[in-house]
């Protein structure tokens, strides 16, 4: 056989491989982000149960991150499941990344605001809400195109530009403009048919920032009662309540073992 031809299969065959590797790994991750969707959607269900004074009920910051990030790993799930996507669809996966990338932006607004006067002066504080594109210390308009470019003016906000690091926009609330904002202008290319390991690493960004909501919900439901992690709260959430040292948990219809006969005993 000439070694072109050779080579041409050797190529094919290593190319067949490497793809047939990431897809598994995208089918592993999509199976991880279908079991955090549903335990967010299942906190969802649950709170929506809950009285306003139930101790357990999520407060309205952490309750709007569990509904943010639950579409959002809705959204790139179903982006990742087919590159081609729906037009429809796609445009509706965009404007629920806008609506979260606003959230994101007014809390920012929010937290320069908030700063304590004791540490910083109005002059720095009007630096500081310019450097993250809010100028004249007001919100104004908040349109599709100003949504994106504060949310790219956000991420380029360094030590360079504010070298008080409590002054920077917490790391927590960049992880998550960064998840929206790939959700955005990924949406366009992933919806007609561009790049699935893109939207991959989109999706995979959402699953990290999902688990971490979950983590924190977990360490409410800790902190709202005296039980902290044996809770029987937390088995609604498929968490696992810590037992008491010696109190083995006992298996549904588990029958005892078969006491060993003793020697010289009768039949």
């Amino acid at each position: 056989m000439p070694a072109d031809v050779l080579k041409a299969q050797r190529c094919t065959a290593k190319e067949l491989e490497s793809n047939t590797h990431k897809h598994q790994l995208g089918r592993l991750s999509t199976d991880k982000s279908e079991e955090i969707l549903r335990r967010l959607n299942q906190a969802q269900q649950i709170d929506d149960r809950r009285e306003g004074g139930d101790p357990f009920k999520l407060p309205k910051q952490l309750r709007a991150d569990v509904d943010a990030d639950a579409a959002a790993l809705a959204d790139t799930d179903l982006v990742t499941g087919s590159t081609k996507g729906d037009t429809k669809q796609a445009s509706a996966t965009k404007r629920r990344a806008m609506i979260e990338l606003t959230r994101q932006h007014r809390g920012g607004f929010r937290f320069l605001q908030g700063i304590d006067e004791g540490t910083i002066t109005e002059d720095e504080r009007t630096k500081a809400f310019e450097t993250y594109g809010w100028t004249g210390g007001e919100i104004g308009r908040l349109d599709d195109d100003r949504v994106v470019s504060l949310a790219r003016t956000a991420l380029s906000v360094g030590a360079g530009q504010i070298p008080q690091a409590e002054w920077r926009y917490p790391q927590a609330r960049l992880d998550r403009i960064v998840l929206q904002l790939g959700i955005v202008t990924g949406n366009a290319v992933t919806a007609s048919g561009g790049d699935r390991e893109k939207a991959i690493k989109v999706r995979d960004a959402a699953l990290e920032t999902a688990k971490t909501t979950l983590a924190r919900v977990r360490f409410h439901y800790c902190s709202a009662s005296r039980d902290a992690d044996k809770t029987p709260e937390l088995a609604k959430l498929d968490f696992q309540p810590r037992r008491m040292p010696g109190k083995a948990e006992k298996k549904p219809n588990e029958t005892p073992a078969a006491t060993p006969a003793t020697a010289g005993a009768k039949a």
